[in-house]
């Protein structure tokens, strides 16, 4: 699968690996620590980024590189995804 559909199901709640990954149980995932959109108490609102889990168990922010923008190796972690929010869904 190449990175624009693995990126729809990132959108959809889903995680992310690729084929050509050393690493045991390596994902993406998209990670939003505001799903709501409201303001926190310091008055700044979240916004959902990428987020890698690593195969030490660190979860790190995580961009895209070339290579991985056109790569077809993207492959779907969970098969169906849960119901998330609406903003989510429309990015």
């Amino acid at each position: 699968m190449d990175f624009s559909g693995a990126l729809k199901h990132l959108k959809k709640g889903g995680r992310i690996s690729r084929k050509g990954w050393n690493g045991k149980g390596m994902f993406i995932r998209l990670f939003d620590t505001n799903p709501d959109r409201s303001l926190r108490s310091d008055g700044l609102r979240g916004s959902p980024f990428l987020e890698l889990k690593t195969v030490d168990n660190l979860c790190v922010p995580w961009t895209p590189n070339q290579i991985d923008l056109l790569t077809d190796d993207w492959q779907l972690i969970d098969e169906e995804v849960p119901e998330i929010s609406n903003l989510t869904r429309e990015m």
